[in-house]
Formats: C-alpha cells, structure tokens, sequence
C-alpha cells in the first residue's frame, strides 16, 4: 500500500513539474512575440542637430531602429558612425562624439548648444528625455569641452516626415500613429539612398503615388455606384426591379473591372517604385564613398586640435569641469 501511495505521489509530482514547464514555456513565448513586436515598433523620432542633423527612428524597447541625415553633414555622421542597435541616449551620444570629432563641435569654443527633440507615440517622454540629455552632458563633461544638450518633446510628427520627405501630402488629419506609419515606411524606402538623393526619389515617388491616388478614387466611385445602385433595388417595386437589376448587374461589371484595374495599376507602381529604389541606392553608392573619404579627412584633420585641448583639460581640470557644469545648468535651468 505504501508503495502504491508513493507512486502515486511521483505522478502527481511528475504531472505538476510538467504543468509548471508548459507554463513557463507559454509565458516565455508571449515575452518572446511581445518582445519582438516592440522591437519592430517605432514610437518615437529622436532629432539631433548641432550643424549636421540627424534624425533616429527609435523602438518602443529604446533601440534605434534607423538613422536619416536631414543635411549633407548629417549624412556624413551617419557613413561614419554604426548607430543601429544603439539605445537613444547612446545613440545621441555617439552623435555629438563623432560631430566633436569632425570638427562640427569645437572644443576651444565657450559654449555649444546641442539640440534633441523627440515626437512620437509615447505619452510620457521625461525618463528618455534626461537620459539622453545626461548621456551628452557626461560625454562633454569627460571630455572638457563646454557644451551641453537641450533636449524638448513636440506632438508635430507631421514636421519630422515633412523634413525628409518635403513632398510628402495628406498628413493634416492622420493620427499620431498613423503619422508613425508613414514615417516608418518613408524611412524605410530611404534606406541606402543619400541624403543628396532623397528629394530626387520622393519627387518621383509622388508622381507614382499620385496616380496610385487616381486609380483608388476611380475604384471608390464605382463602389459609390454600385451602393446606389443596390438601395435603389432594394426599394424597388415590382415593376422597376427588372430594370434596376440590369444597372446593378452593370455597376458591378464596372466596380469587377475598375478593381482589376486597380489591382493591375498597383502592381506596375509598385514594380516601378522598387526600381526607382534600386536605381537610387546603386547611385548613392558612389556619393557615400565621397562622403566617407571627406569624414575621414576632417576627423584627420582635427586630431591634433583635441589631442592638445585634452592635455589642456588635464591640466585645468577641475576648473573647466565647473565651467562645463555653470554652462549645462544654464541650458537646462
């Protein structure tokens, strides 16, 4: 009998453990799609801008997404530097790093002002804010060179597209996700195309999208046409229904054709726009070489200039520091 009770308890106990591991699986799944779906999720734009600007799509886990350069010497920064991955406040700082770096910060200037400003989806931006704000400062405080971030948040996503894609239409009335939406894919089609380019590409991308526009607005009378047409039926007396039903039948012989058309018209805009993609990228190809070497030379060039300011800084140490601090609480006062 004890042999049969103790048996019986390792089955339970079996079945319990078993229990427990599905769960933990389950719930290790869920984390898993969740966490995935937050890393394909931009909810915020991150813009920096000292000369070079730069603008970062960022994840709703704080990762950079993607970077787009809003001038010529944003795009230099971003040839230069590996920002993909990067947590905001990393990704900021490797921003002014790499503008000190090239010259666009000057060390032996008494004071320069970076702007940060986020827009997205999120409600509440305090916490990113005065990470990225404290992830600059401590960059320039380490480095002795008095300059400091000033970080705000706007609602206006609409002007964040608006500055890489000046043709970019119908944003007045679409909502903040909406507007997110239609950041990522405009993005999106700008990876690998240069800043040089990009106005080039969307000019082209409009004309497509415009008739894309045409198509849907034929597709949508139809439709309109066809509703009108069945509610007359529905209403109809016996003595109209025949006739009624012969205009139905054609209103749905136009709607059949215009979707076809439709369809057909999307497919050739698509195809097209992809090769206009493929066409930019190629010769972008040959820009982000120029750039890389002009980076590369101005970097070179400013070497010496903060290899001698950082024996300075050394050497005053404490007194620049106290300068840097005077000059950031200032800015964030």
């Amino acid at each position: 009998m004890a042999k049969e009770k103790a048996k019986t308890s390792k089955i339970v106990i079996s079945c319990c453990v078993a229990v427990v591991l599905l769960a933990a699986i389950i719930v290790g799944i869920i984390l898993a799609v969740n966490n995935s779906n937050r890393e394909k999720t931009a909810t915020t734009i991150m813009t920096c801008s000292v000369n070079p600007s730069v603008q970062f799509k960022i994840n709703a886990n704080n990762k950079v997404m993607d970077v787009v350069a809003t001038n010529d010497d944003g795009q230099k920064l971003i040839v230069k530097g590996e920002f993909i991955g990067l947590s905001a406040e990393d990704a900021a700082q490797l921003f002014v790093e790499l503008s000190t770096e090239a010259g666009y910060i000057n060390v032996s200037t008494q004071g320069t002002e970076v702007s940060i400003n986020l827009t997205g989806t999120l409600e509440n931006y305090d916490e990113l804010k005065n990470k990225i704000v404290s992830s600059v400062n401590e960059y320039f405080s380490e480095n002795g060179i008095i300059a400091g971030a000033v970080a705000t948040v706007s609602k206006d996503i609409k002007s964040a597209i608006e500055q890489i894609n000046t043709n970019a239409k119908n944003l007045a009335d679409k909502t903040a996700n909406e507007l997110m939406q239609i950041y990522d894919e405009t993005t999106n089609n700008l990876e690998g195309i240069s800043n040089s380019l990009q106005e080039a590409f969307y000019a082209y991308y409009q004309v497509a999208q415009d008739a894309k526009d045409l198509a849907m607005e034929a597709l949508e009378s139809a439709r309109d046409g066809l509703d009108k047409a069945q509610a007359a039926l529905d209403n109809a007396t016996d003595a109209t229904r025949e006739v009624l039903q012969e205009a139905l039948n054609v209103a749905q012989k136009v709607l059949d054709d215009a979707e076809a058309a439709f369809e057909k018209a999307t497919e050739e805009l698509n195809a097209k726009i992809q090769e206009a993609i493929t066409k930019f990228k190629k010769d972008s190809e040959a820009i982000f070489e120029q750039i890389t070497t002009a980076i590369n030379q101005q970097i070179e060039n400013n070497k010496q200039l903060i290899e001698d300011h950082l024996k300075q800084f050394e050497e005053n140490k404490a007194e620049i520091q106290k300068q840097i601090a005077d000059y950031q609480n200032s800015l964030n006062a």
